[in-house]
């Protein structure tokens, strides 16, 4: 169980410098899972509202539609816009996988702008969402595409480990400028009327619980690619960037958590936590000038987004890479101690806690409806009922789950760890006099598997 701890920690921005960084669990780290429970020693409005109302839980079950297998495993958390599926792979490529015209209405978001989708990070949306697909086209990069990419206008933004930081047409996934940041990126972007941001660290942190700084937030022009600013900050930085309110927010592997202007670039407060900042996307409460984020030492913060004081924490027995989902006046995150919970957004007190028997949360959760859609690194995507933490359902893959899901409409999508898979889950619903716990099996004896996508 978590408890709340009051005390506030913050410190004056340091000079940037050179680090190496070790102890968190990087993608490529798989060791045994039972082992790593323990903690180490004026911008644009966004395009959905970050907060909404619990209600009741339709009774449904999760219903494979399809799924797309690439060369290499899947760790990019999908983007789904107007019928299309864009994502990416460690065999290097980012892929644009259309749905077929069903009749489907695609108005509405037409824009993903900020990692996670908007500042409470539902990662859902109201769109047109692909139940069959065929690959469009395909980016090939250097090397790995975790980043999750943004989509704006005709454009998609995207980042890969070869340390390029790349802008392709959305129609033709041909390339329209790209940066080369002589260094590691696996943060997703933010887009905003005034520039697009990425983070980075120093080339060669990539071995098993390593990355190295400097890390550095970079701010282009969304249209032409000019270099607007560079920041380095002393720890390598896989955590994305979140614009807010003229600051852009994201954390370090050596435990910094950073307030920077987003116009000039210059600090405006560093918050010091007691272990790595990894790959958590902040949640902002904009009514309330709050930040969310957790970090290495096993804490989920809250901070004033003003001036970096700590009105919170919440303390877990694991490390918290799971980026938190802000909903009405609840928080949700997940724990390598493997439990997903649910904690007062202004007091930080529990309100419940789901244990997951197996294996640690490692990707970040999305909301929708009600229902919390959490995945666990042993390979189950779990449908929690947001109010009570009583399970819906559990789906239940051959393989690891590290990518992040995306709800759209009754559509669930996320990546395969170990089986190279892009998922396509349908929430069926059902009798309402159902029970809850259904546990579905991705791919039973007497189920056809999908075909494989198409070579382009």
């Amino acid at each position: 169980m978590g408890r709340k701890i009051d005390r506030r920690r913050f410190i004056a921005a340091s000079a940037a410098g050179l680090s190496t960084v070790t102890g968190c669990l990087h993608l490529d780290d798989r060791e045994d899972e039972a082992d790593q429970g323990t903690p180490g020693e004026e911008e644009p409005e966004p395009t959905q509202e970050p907060t909404e109302e619990i209600p009741e839980n339709p009774f449904s079950v999760p219903n494979l539609s399809w799924d797309f297998t690439t060369d290499d495993v899947l760790l990019s958390h999908p983007t789904v816009i107007d019928n299309v599926v864009y994502v990416g792979s460690n065999d290097g490529n980012l892929y644009a996988l259309e749905g077929e015209d069903d009749g489907q209405d695609a108005e509405g978001d037409a824009n993903w702008t900020q990692p996670r989708y908007g500042y409470g990070n539902l990662s859902s949306l109201d769109t047109a969402a692909p139940k069959e697909v065929q690959e469009s086209w395909r980016f090939e990069t250097g090397d790995k595409v975790k980043s999750q990419p943004a989509v704006v206008g005709d454009r998609v933004y995207f980042g890969s480990h070869d340390g390029g930081f790349y802008c392709i047409d959305r129609d033709t996934g041909e390339e329209l400028w790209s940066h080369d940041t002589d260094g590691v990126i696996i943060a997703s972007p933010s887009v905003t009327e005034d520039g697009v941001y990425i983070t980075s660290f120093a080339e060669g942190g990539e071995g098993p619980g390593e990355v190295e700084g400097p890390g550095t937030l970079w701010k282009f022009d969304e249209s032409t690619g000019e270099l607007e600013y560079s920041v380095d900050v002393d720890g390598g930085v896989v955590s994305s960037p979140v614009v807010f309110d003229g600051s852009v927010y994201f954390g370090s592997y050596d435990g910094d958590f950073h307030a920077v202007d987003a116009e000039s670039g210059d600090h405006r407060w560093v918050f010091e936590t007691d272990g790595e900042i990894c790959e958590v996307t902040a949640a902002v409460d904009p009514e309330e000038a709050v930040v969310y984020f957790g970090s290495g030492d096993g804490n989920l913060y809250a901070v004033d987004a003003e001036d970096g004081g700590e009105a919170w924490r919440f303390e877990t027995e694991g490390w918290v890479i799971s980026g938190p989902v802000l909903v009405d006046d609840r928080i949700f995150f997940g724990s390598f101690d493997r439990n997903a919970y649910a904690v007062d957004a202004e007091t930080g007190e529990e309100l419940w806690v789901f244990e997951e028997e197996s294996t640690k949360f490692f990707g970040s959760p999305a909301y929708s409806d009600g229902v919390l859609y959490i995945p666990a690194r042993g390979g189950n995507l779990h449908a929690l009922d947001g109010e009570t933490g009583d399970s819906i359902w559990t789906f239940n893959t051959p393989g690891g789950i590290a990518s992040s899901p995306t709800v759209a409409g009754d559509m669930i999508y996320f990546g395969g760890e170990d089986d190279n898979r892009v998922y396509a889950v349908e929430n069926e619903l059902v009798d309402e006099d159902g029970e809850y716990g259904a546990r579905v099996e991705a791919f039973p004896e007497d189920r056809n598997r999908a075909p494989e996508g198409p070579e382009v």
